[in-house]
């Protein structure tokens, strides 16, 4: 995975789902993450989630996203989802796990706390341009070596 959180989870009228990151225990992440609408009917009850990304630009299980619920006496997934051997069972059995302090207040991963950080949404769409954009700069690539090729065999 390329990035885990620990954050706030709501859902909004439309049914897009913004995470507001508490702690970050694997990659970078901004203060909150907003997804377009997509199924909620597991999130939608969840008031924390420990989230974890293979793909962060988008929280659809099938890129994979894997999320567990984290109650209000900081047990992790009670409901028995997504048990996994030597999966931490209380939220902080994770911090340790990953090395952090439960005792300092959350920060990010690049230690300014979330109260502070700057916020900055990322949306599915915003984040795919860039890719799309790389696609087309490296086939454009590809076609002037291919041009270029073709024209100093024809000589």
């Amino acid at each position: 995975m390329k990035l885990i959180v620990v954050a706030r989870v709501t859902i909004g009228p439309a049914g897009g789902i913004v995470l507001d990151v508490e702690r970050t225990l694997k990659g970078n992440a901004v203060k909150r993450l907003a997804f377009a609408p997509t199924d909620t009917s597991a999130l939608g009850k969840w008031n924390r989630a420990i989230v974890a990304f293979t793909d962060p630009t988008t929280i659809d299980f099938r890129a994979p996203t894997i999320a567990w619920h984290v109650a209000d006496d900081g047990t992790i997934d009670p409901e028995g989802f997504q048990q996994f051997p030597g999966l931490p069972t209380t939220l902080d059995a994770m911090l340790v796990a990953f090395g952090q302090d439960v005792t300092e207040p959350p920060a990010t991963s690049d230690g300014v706390s979330p109260t502070t950080a700057e916020p900055s949404p990322v949306s599915g769409s915003q984040a795919v341009l860039p890719a799309i954009l790389a696609g087309a700069a490296i086939t454009g690539i590809v076609a002037l070596f291919i041009v270029g090729r073709r024209g100093r065999n024809a000589q």
